[in-house]
């Protein structure tokens, strides 16, 4: 399979286990804001290998930059932003954050 191929089987894959995680507690909208998120982590480490050395500050600081990334996803989903409104996105989840965890 080519990079396209197991990129969206991948993303059939982590949709589906989201969705028996948080079912209908969640919009799929929601869901699939979350799959599409975990997919990218995913392919950067698919990706950042065949592009680029290894270097451990490199490593360590997008696990941090992805941290901060949730922790603003958080923030703004406690502050009540919704889609299109302070945090939230375009067609994004209620409550403003794209992201579960």
């Amino acid at each position: 399979k080519n990079v396209l191929e197991a990129g969206d089987d991948l993303f059939q894959e982590i949709y589906k286990n989201l969705q028996e995680a948080y079912g209908a507690a969640m919009d799929e909208t929601f869901l699939k804001a979350n799959a599409e998120f975990f997919l990218n982590i995913a392919l950067m480490g698919y990706i950042f290998p065949s592009i680029c050395a290894y270097d451990d500050n490199f490593k360590n600081q997008m696990f941090d930059l992805i941290e901060k990334k949730l922790e603003q996803s958080q923030k703004r989903r406690q502050q009540g932003g919704g889609p299109g409104g302070p945090g939230g996105a375009p067609g994004g989840a209620p409550g403003g954050s794209n992201i579960i965890v």
